[in-house]
């Protein structure tokens, strides 16, 4: 398990991490904790201790940026996560980016458990507040993740409208916002046509006993997941997807004067149902980044996917900072 799976499986178990007097300490719910996650802490303690000593040095930045990588001395790239507001899912990404550039996660509104936002306008301006109080003036880097590039589209849009430079408009598969009002049954047909296409090779393959293993393993390792979400503990969490998914599901996107970098997972996923080429007919500029086979929306931030998306990413933003260079 990646470091970012490993954060992310502490926050849907509402385990919280701190240090105090240069020891590793957390807060967890009764029953958080098993073996595993216990191993994990004691074999991952000096890298969280590292960790939280770099979020240590920007204390001072806005309540909703998590400095996921604090250092550096070129603009920050603002990333904004999916619908379930977990930043930590840039955590393998912070890693592979270049030196030079901080990385901030966005988190949306509502997480600490006051009111929600309730539409893709207000989250922005909530997100984009945030944003201008660290960094009070442009050329502003801001990044979404599935349904969270919607948001960071219209962050961009904000921006812009205000007489703000953004110099880069990233999406990582993210759908296309119309893809949000199809009805309950289309969406989960795509859903069971993902699962087919990801799980049918390891179904088709081997003994009749080796797909039933298969099938107990899989099931084996949900099991803590599907318990996490229901836990009272994260209700937050699950506003948050709800709000996030009713406000997308209303968004109407307006043309963008500027350039937008669109992330496909890889280029089997252009034909998934998410529309990624629709962004085209809403960009002044739109560029196109494929990756390997064997990518999708769930895994394409993790290892070792995540490395090819950072050289596309980290390439990009060198080229941009070349060009600020030369004007």
């Amino acid at each position: 398990m990646g470091t970012a799976e490993f954060l992310s499986s502490l926050r849907e178990r509402d385990v919280r991490l701190r240090v105090e007097d240069g020891r590793l300490k957390c807060d967890a719910p009764p029953g958080a904790l098993d073996d595993e996650l216990r191993a994990q802490l004691t074999a991952r303690k000096q890298e969280l201790l590292t960790l939280i000593a770099e979020a240590e040095t920007t204390v001072g930045a806005p309540r909703s940026l998590v400095p996921l990588k604090p250092t550096g001395d070129q603009a920050p790239l603002f990333a904004r996560p999916g619908h379930n507001g977990d930043v930590f899912c840039y955590r393998a990404l912070a890693t592979c980016l270049d030196s030079a550039r901080p990385l901030y996660g966005v988190e949306p509104k509502g997480l600490d458990g006051s009111p929600t936002a309730d539409t893709v306008k207000a989250m922005a301006e909530y997100e984009v507040a945030q944003i201008r109080s660290l960094q009070p003036e442009g050329p502003y880097y801001i990044a979404g993740f599935c349904a969270g590039g919607t948001v960071a589209f219209e962050s961009a849009q904000q921006l812009v409208r205000a007489g703000e430079e953004v110099a880069r408009l990233v999406l990582f598969g993210a759908p296309f916002p119309d893809v949000y009002r199809i009805g309950a049954l289309a969406t989960r047909l795509r859903v069971f046509s993902h699962l087919v296409k990801r799980h049918a090779p390891a179904l088709t393959a081997g003994t009749a006993a080796d797909r039933v293993e298969y099938l107990r393993s899989r099931a084996s390792a949900l099991a803590p997941a599907v318990a996490a979400r229901h836990a009272p503990s994260l209700a937050n969490r699950r506003r948050i997807e709800e709000a996030t998914m009713a406000a997308v599901k209303l968004y109407e996107p307006t043309l963008y004067p500027g350039r937008i970098d669109v992330f496909l997972p890889s280029e089997g996923w252009r034909h998934s149902g998410d529309q990624p080429d629709k962004w085209r007919s809403i960009a002044g500029q739109t560029v196109e980044h494929v990756g390997p086979d064997g990518a999708d929306g769930d895994n394409m931030l993790h290892e070792p996917h995540v490395r090819a998306l950072a050289t596309h990413l980290n390439q990009s933003l060198r080229d941009e900072e070349a060009g600020h260079a030369t004007d």
